[in-house]
């Protein structure tokens, strides 16, 4: 089983992890789309050897194949060691995590960022950190959505956790592949959704 902890990945673009059980250890590999990282083609990046545990870290090298934007895989902030984190165990089948750009603002006193605009903003932001809560859960799909991104919104409704149309954002999405006893594969989302809610003070 894997799980990603943390990334750390220069270009800052969407990228899609592929992490295999290879024997005694771990192999993670880093493609550009979803297509290459189901066929395991064109592949970017790779770490071979990671021991299975937590919070291992794992530190690329790159291939033949260059990012969308052009260069090669590099850390965002240089002064970390790793490109990624993740927990693991041996045994699980392969998974592959689609992981999105993250920005890196400066904070609002830097001087070219105190327009009125951004100031508003970043107030409106404060206080809605102590006027909202966010409820996280996890949903697995009855197959695969190929069309499905992160960011969307999708409704679900469950008669055992007492909920009816409830709408809920897509955070993070987990391709899950399973071969069965008759070597049949099928495919699966595993869904990352927040819900927000208001609350306040007393």
């Amino acid at each position: 089983m894997f799980s990603l902890l943390d990334w750390n990945i220069s270009p800052n673009m969407r990228w899609f992890v592929r992490m295999a059980d290879a024997g005694a250890t771990a192999t993670v590999e880093l493609y550009n789309t979803e297509a290459d990282a189901l066929a395991a083609v064109n592949r970017v990046a790779y770490a071979l050897g990671i021991p299975f545990g937590p919070d291992e870290e794992v530190v690329f090298l790159n291939d033949t194949t260059s990012p969308l934007y052009g260069g090669s895989v590099g850390k965002f902030n240089t002064t970390l060691p790793y490109h990624l984190r993740l927990n693991s165990t041996d045994g699980g089948p392969v998974r592959i995590d689609a992981i999105g750009p993250f920005t890196d603002l400066e904070a609002v006193e830097d001087a070219l960022m105190l327009t009125e605009a951004v100031i508003r903003a970043r107030a409106e932001y404060e206080i809605n950190k102590g006027t909202h809560t966010k409820v996280t859960r996890t949903l697995r799909t009855a197959g695969h959505n190929p069309t499905l991104d992160i960011g969307d919104t999708v409704t679900f409704s469950s008669a055992k956790r007492g909920v009816a149309s409830l709408r809920n954002r897509v955070a993070a999405i987990t391709l899950e592949i399973s071969i069965d006893d008759s070597h049949e594969v099928q495919f699966f989302d595993q869904l990352e959704i927040v819900e927000y809610e208001d609350f306040s003070r007393t």
